[in-house]
């Protein structure tokens, strides 16, 4: 997991997040643990896009076709690599491709779920 804030973070930090019985993700404080975080400045492009250092892509085995959950928690942006998508859109593609469903189907078929939903 990898959290990103507007200022500057702290070397050692006992702070962590937890989803609440409500499932919105909570910021806490543990003074029992204390992580070693990396610190970098990254720019954001006029795009919007930014570059995670090699360290961090490293570390958090990301590469190119790696999909990041990005959430927004105060003044944190939380980055956390997900692993599961390409499993299950693997999964779906191989039984789409085994049933002979094709992506011009899919898409047809949510237009009429649209053209139903918005005539009701």
């Amino acid at each position: 997991m990898l959290c990103l804030r507007g200022d500057d973070a702290p070397s050692l930090v006992n702070v962590g997040f937890r989803y609440g019985p409500d499932n919105n993700l909570y910021k806490v404080r543990n003074p029992y643990i204390i992580v070693m975080t990396m610190t970098e400045v990254i720019k954001v492009t006029s795009k919007g896009q930014l570059t995670l250092p090699v360290k961090f892509r490293k570390n958090l085995g990301i590469d190119k076709d790696s999909y990041l959950l990005v959430e927004e928690i105060g003044e944190y942006l939380l980055l956390k690599k997900i692993q599961q998508l390409d499993h299950i859109t693997s999964l779906l593609t191989a039984k789409a491709k085994k049933k002979g469903v094709t992506k011009e189907d899919i898409l047809n078929t949510l237009k009429q779920i649209q053209k139903e939903k918005w005539s009701a």
